[in-house]
């Protein structure tokens, strides 16, 4: 092993740090970056009333998407919504609302809104089991006699900010 001494030479000590110090800088630039955040506007039109609240659930997998449609069956609601990566909720408000979601990392996701308008915390539906409250898919995807699919209603987010505009039903 090489130890400093009082007799080596200043300069070989300069250079010995300064390789070492280029080596760290090559390693650091040669590491992966981390991927940027972005940012998604959810623009919500057509709110029915001022009535209860608008609720919507970021979602950034299809286990997730299909999990929160079956929530709204559930006596609990969109409260107990496991696959949600991300969820707001804002006072409802006739015209057109928006919310931001921040720094979320680049990739695939679906928003599901809806108007509750009783606070139940459920989309309420009728006797066939359409819905009687307002509600809303990213895409405005809609299914055929159903809920779309994640892959319908997904967009894609990449570095920077995007905006997309919900339209409720």
């Amino acid at each position: 092993m090489f130890q400093w001494t009082t007799g080596t030479p200043h300069r070989l000590k300069h250079r010995f740090w300064g390789v070492c110090g280029g080596i760290t800088l090559c390693c650091a630039l040669a590491a992966p970056l981390p991927a940027m955040a972005a940012d998604l506007t959810v623009e919500i039109a057509g709110i029915r009333s001022n009535d209860g609240v608008i609720v919507l659930g970021l979602y950034d997998t299809s286990d997730g998407f299909d999990l929160a449609l079956k929530v709204f069956d559930n006596p609990d609601g969109f409260v107990r919504d496991a696959g949600r990566f991300l969820g707001a909720s804002i006072r409802a408000d006739t015209g057109i609302r928006r919310v931001a979601f921040s720094s979320l990392p680049p990739g695939r996701y679906a928003v599901i809104v809806f108007q509750d308008a009783n606070r139940d915390g459920r989309i309420d539906k009728n006797i066939v089991g359409i819905p009687t409250e307002a509600y809303g898919f990213s895409r405005n995807a809609s299914g055929f006699l159903g809920p779309p699919g994640f892959d319908a209603a997904a967009v894609e987010i990449s570095d920077g900010s995007q905006s997309i505009q919900i339209d409720m039903q």
